[in-house]
């Protein structure tokens, strides 16, 4: 399946559609990401909190090469902030969060850090297919940063316990 390339700026504004607080499913989010990678060849994989109503997604771009294994990594979740703004993008999303019913958006960047690895993971793509990746590179996207689980672990937590770590040289973001 292809999908339209969008420019980081576009992904930002798709992505602003699709807040998440860090205790809400964020199953949309992370199936149109997943869509959106796919559609452009990056194969993504999910894992899924114990509940089955959160996901991360890791996906890996370029041979396995001796150039190592470096990651770059964004944060998924938004913030209870009603977004109070005329832009057309804007979030129009509602939950309710201890109880009360509030707006949702991203109010400190993750939709800019997700656009930004998305971006990234398709230049990086077409540097692999025209064998100029001297590596591979894994793709983090992680939910949870701003909350824990039942058991006080965040999103990161939970990547790190299923090997999203392992056999890196190198972490960024």
């Amino acid at each position: 399946m292809s999908v339209p390339r969008l420019s980081p700026l576009q992904l930002m504004e798709k992505l602003i559609s699709f807040p998440t607080v860090s205790r809400d499913t964020n199953l949309p989010l992370v199936d149109w990401v997943e869509e959106y990678l796919n559609g452009h060849g990056i194969t993504a994989h999910r894992f899924y909190n114990e509940d089955q109503d959160k996901a991360a997604i890791f996906a890996h771009v370029g041979p396995e090469r001796p150039g190592g294994v470096v990651a770059l990594r964004d944060d998924m979740d938004a913030l209870p902030v009603t977004e109070q703004n005329d832009l057309p993008f804007r979030s129009t999303v509602r939950a309710t969060y201890n109880g009360q019913e509030t707006g949702v958006m991203h109010a400190c960047g993750h939709d800019a850090h997700t656009a930004m690895l998305m971006g990234a993971a398709t230049i990086l793509k077409d540097l692999a297919d025209e064998q100029r990746l001297p590596g591979t590179v894994r793709l983090l996207f992680q939910p949870s940063e701003e909350a824990q689980d039942v058991e006080g672990k965040s999103g990161g937590m939970r990547m790190v316990e299923e090997g999203a770590l392992d056999g890196l040289d190198a972490v960024f973001g």
